[in-house]
């Protein structure tokens, strides 16, 4: 549980250990006020004065003085809490962790023929229902194909949106490997998901998705090759609220991902830059954040792949007026519950399962 500050910011320290920072607050205050001669007579300031200046002197002093608040009152500071992921502030909370994929996953994927494999093509992309799409039409050398899937358990079509347009499409079942990758992905971390849903306004659209197993059930496949995309020509944009919950997951080829975030207690964004490389997963919510990406000049061979697993909704959820409900929720989830990602053998598994079960 986090606490609100009277300016609206989000203060990510429990509500039992509030009481004691405020008394070690209030123990600094008064520690400093008794040492003030001390003080004085080790730097040679006066810290009432309004054109004091910190020096090596006084910091060094009042380094001193902060180290005796512990002994002063009997206790220490409670200390900081790691998390497995990290939050900021954008457009609403933001919740970002960082996954990596095995080596024999990660070649698992890739050999996939959505993932064009070692043997794909253009024209076999096409064949297989990728579209080609224009991000950057100041870019005539850049090419950028996109897949539109599910990967719900079951082969059958399932109506959702299209992310390219938000309009309804029959969307079809993903390849077997691609099914069993999410199925695996949203069995490893079912504690979370249910726990993320539990957190969510009860008859909101987002509680309803995730109890119903559709976190990371849609897949967009993204192809990108030819002329580069440099910091110059980002497409940046802000996803749409299938991405309350979102998985990112670099198959083959470098990108870069570019986001506007800022630290709880800062007014302006700044722009966050990571590198992704094969194997690199990242799960977020970029319907709250600017983002865009950065492309290297690339051949067919060397081209970009990347899977966006997103939450699959149609229409009339993606437009209900409170579909954003929740969103703090799952930001807070993201940055502070360790997410897992299935291993080869676990894959196979669910293949096994999936096939049998057609």
């Amino acid at each position: 549980m986090s606490n609100t500050l009277w300016f609206g910011l989000t203060w990510p320290i429990p509500s039992s250990e509030v009481g004691e920072v405020c008394l070690c607050a209030f123990g600094v205050g008064c520690l400093l006020a008794s040492q003030r001669p001390k003080l004085r007579a080790a730097t040679g300031c006066d810290f009432r004065s309004p054109s004091f200046k910190a020096s090596k002197a006084s910091c060094r002093a009042l380094t001193s003085v902060f180290s005796e608040v512990p002994s002063f009152f009997g206790f220490s500071f409670p200390e900081e809490r790691k998390i497995p992921g990290r939050h900021f502030q954008a457009l609403g909370p933001v919740g970002l962790q960082s996954l990596q994929l095995s080596q024999e996953v990660l070649q698992h994927l890739f050999e996939d023929a959505l993932c064009g494999d070692v043997s794909g093509d253009v024209q076999r992309m096409h064949d297989l229902g990728f579209v080609p799409c224009v991000d950057h039409p100041n870019l005539p050398g850049h090419h950028y194909l996109e897949g539109y899937f599910h990967t719900l358990p079951g082969a059958e079509p399932f109506p959702s949106v299209n992310p390219r347009c938000g309009r309804d499409m029959l969307k079809p079942a993903a390849s077997l490997r691609l099914r069993a990758f999410a199925e695996g992905v949203r069995r490893a971390n079912s504690e979370f998901l249910a726990r993320m849903a539990a957190d969510c306004p009860e008859d909101s659209v987002l509680r309803r998705l995730l109890e119903q197993g559709r976190a990371f059930a849609d897949l967009a496949v993204q192809i990108h090759w030819g002329e580069p995309v440099g910091k110059d020509d980002v497409a940046w944009h802000v996803d749409a609220p299938n991405s309350a919950l979102h998985m990112a997951v670099s198959v083959h080829g470098h990108r870069s991902l570019k986001m506007k975030l800022r630290q709880p207690f800062e007014l302006e964004p700044a722009i966050h830059e990571e590198l992704q490389v094969p194997g690199d997963v990242y799960v977020g919510n970029p319907a709250a954040f600017e983002h865009g990406l950065e492309y290297p000049a690339a051949t067919w061979e060397t081209r970009t792949v990347a899977l966006q697993l997103r939450l699959l909704i149609n229409e009339a959820e993606m437009r209900d007026p409170d579909v954003h409900q929740g969103l703090g929720s799952l930001a807070k989830g993201i940055a502070a519950q360790p997410l897992r990602l299935p291993g080869l053998a676990e894959l196979r598994r669910i293949e096994a399962e999936l096939a049998e079960a057609c």
